[in-house]
């Protein structure tokens, strides 16, 4: 599963904090041990944080499971997305916009022949 950094981590300041609604499904994967592949924008020097920030809110195990990668901005976000998916079989994409998902498909984005997709196999959710 990738997920987008942003969807479950916001800072305010120097500290970054996970969404309490997102660490429940976050903690919830971490149970069912799937691999989580945090793809996010920060600099390199935030990882520590960002690894300690999981650490704190008992989701050590889900880094351990999967992996965290910062990329320098959007437009590197495809490349890394495909990097990922050379490597492991993506079961699920989480993200905030269409930019996140191939084809930029979102239920009201996506061409009629895919429409049907949605609520049938491919869901959205709250990611907070």
């Amino acid at each position: 599963m990738i997920v987008r950094l942003d969807t479950v981590m916001s800072m305010n300041g120097d500290r970054w904090h996970i969404a309490p609604a997102a660490a429940s499904w976050l903690d919830a994967f971490q149970t069912l041990q799937i691999s989580v592949i945090l793809v996010g924008f920060a600099p390199v020097e935030a990882r520590a944080r960002i690894e300690a920030t999981f650490r704190s809110a008992d989701l050590a195990r889900l880094l351990e499971l999967g992996e965290l990668r910062l990329v320098s901005g959007p437009a590197a976000m495809p490349a890394e997305r495909a990097a990922i998916a050379a490597k492991r079989c993506v079961i699920a994409i989480v993200g905030r916009d269409a930019s996140d998902f191939p084809n930029a498909a979102l239920p009201e984005t996506s061409p009629p022949a895919i429409r049907d997709k949605w609520g049938a196999g491919w869901f959205r959710t709250d990611a907070n």
